[in-house]
């Protein structure tokens, strides 16, 4: 730009333009000047700023993806096959090992269905998963169980599921469930009745951010 100023200068001095002309003309090609400078630096900025937002956007889409996956992880690891399912407990009260123990050394061998896993349960006694509905309906149907003072029974039916992310890791259960209900649906559902069709399954720590976590809620 400077270059041009200079150029035009001589063409102004040669074709012998009187002084204050050329003063005026230079003027306004030193204001030119400073309005490309000015426009060339807005550029600048607004690419910034554009390769800001497109990383940001990118940042957002990677943080939904982990999001995904994360409710993909938490899906598998609670579903339980309802129909291929059946909870096994000792009348004697026994812990869910020496129940898992019997279970694999008194009935398994003695019972003609293909077993898939046997679990053990937080509450007692142990989680059979056959290979078919039909198996487990011959699993249930077998006297071997009750003959070695076990109880078989059907597992109870899991309701629609929600994962909520960026959960306060002080809240408590009761407080996350009030909080979802004054949000939400007041006005739409008896506060009472939402708080009994609704429990906290599981919570989990943010490995980046211990202060807030994810929380599994069901619904009945």
């Amino acid at each position: 730009m400077k270059l041009i100023t200079r150029r035009l200068n001589g063409l102004l001095m040669r074709e012998k333009i009187n002084r204050p002309v050329i003063e005026e003309v230079l003027s306004l090609a030193s204001d030119y000047e400073r309005v490309i400078y000015k426009a060339m630096l807005e550029n600048e900025l607004l690419k910034g700023r554009l390769l800001e937002l497109e990383r940001e956007r990118e940042s957002m889409r990677m943080e939904n993806l982990r999001r995904e996956e994360v409710w993909k992880q938490e899906r598998e690891r609670d579903a339980i096959r309802i129909n291929e399912l059946a909870t096994m407990k000792s009348d004697k009260n026994e812990s869910s090992e020496v129940v898992k123990e019997r279970v694999l050394k008194e009935v398994s061998p003695w019972v003609n269905v293909r077993v898939r896993g046997v679990r053990k349960l937080k509450s007692g006694g142990v989680a059979i998963e056959t290979a078919s509905e039909r198996e487990l309906d011959s699993l249930r149907a077998s006297a071997k169980f009750r003959q070695c003072g076990m109880n078989v029974e059907l597992p109870r039916a899991i309701g629609p599921r929600a994962l909520i992310f960026d959960v306060p890791s002080q809240m408590t259960e009761a407080g996350i469930i009030e909080e979802l209900y004054r949000k939400n649906v007041e006005g739409l559902f008896e506060e009472k009745e939402f708080k009994e069709r609704m429990r906290i399954v599981s919570r989990r720590e943010n490995a980046k951010d211990k202060s807030v976590g994810n929380v599994v809620l069901e619904g009945s």
